[in-house]
C-alpha cells in the first residue's frame, strides 16, 4: 500500500517537473528571441548606411614616414641612480637553543 502510494506521488512529481520544465524552456525562448529581434531592429533603424571617411593623398615621398632603422640603435638614456644604504632596524640574529627560545615572536 505504501509503495504504491509513493509511486503515484513520484508520477505527479514527473508529470509537474516536465511540465514547469517546458514552461521555463518557452519562456526563456521567448525572452532571448525578443532581445535578439529588439537588437536587431535598433540596429537596422540607427544605421545611417554610408559613412564618409576623408580621403588622404601623398604627393611627395616626404610625407610618408620611414621606419626606424635596424642598423642605427636608438641613442639609450643612463640614468645614475644614487645609491643609498639603510642601516637595518634590528641586529643580526642570533643562533639560540630552541629550549631557550621564545614560543611566540611579537612583531
Amino acid at each position: 500500500m505504501a509503495a504504491n502510494l509513493l509511486s503515484e506521488h513520484c508520477l505527479d512529481l514527473k508529470r509537474a517537473y516536465q511540465k514547469n520544465m517546458a514552461l521555463g524552456f518557452g519562456i526563456s525562448a521567448t525572452v532571448h528571441l525578443a532581445a535578439i529581434g529588439t537588437i536587431l531592429m535598433v540596429m537596422a533603424i540607427g544605421s545611417k548606411g554610408h559613412i564618409d571617411v576623408p580621403e588622404i593623398t601623398i604627393n611627395t615621398i616626404q610625407k610618408i614616414m620611414l621606419p626606424p632603422s635596424i642598423s642605427t640603435p636608438p641613442e639609450q638614456v643612463r640614468i645614475k641612480l644614487e645609491e643609498r644604504q639603510i642601516p637595518p632596524s634590528m641586529g643580526l640574529p642570533e643562533a639560540v637553543p630552541d629550549d631557550e627560545a621564545p614560543e611566540e615572536i611579537l612583531v
